[in-house]
């Protein structure tokens, strides 16, 4: 891989930053979980709609394959991926929101169905 010091350099960041966290109850490695982060909604240059919004977001890294709606089962509570944020290929930030109850798994459904070889 062309940009695999970059993979490297992610993936050393959340081994340090991050937690050991589930997603949808199977180990996603390490979270990064950021409290009020600023996240600038405005549009463009435009100074009369710049608002500023803060939210808490997690950084997972993309071979885990992260996508909203699944849960995140973190040391510090149990959260929903609510909006994802950023993806560079290598991690996927995701706006989260902090969940009271137990969260259902979003699963899959490809072993409801009985296939056989050969028919």
């Amino acid at each position: 891989m062309a940009l695999g010091y970059i993979a490297r350099a992610l993936a050393k960041g959340l081994a340090k930053l991050g937690e050991p966290s589930l997603l949808d109850g199977l180990d996603c490695g390490n979270v990064n979980l950021q409290r009020d982060v600023d996240i600038f909604a405005g549009i463009g240059d435009t100074a009369n709609d710049n608002p500023v919004v803060r939210y808490d977001t997690a950084t997972i890294d993309c071979q885990f394959d992260p996508r909203v709606g699944q849960a995140l089962q973190h040391p510090d509570g149990t959260f929903r991926l609510d909006r994802l944020v950023q993806d560079n290929r290598y991690t996927r930030q995701f706006i989260v929101v902090r969940t009271t109850g137990p969260v259902p798994v979003v699963s899959d459904q490809a072993g409801v169905y009985d296939i056989e070889a050969g028919a």
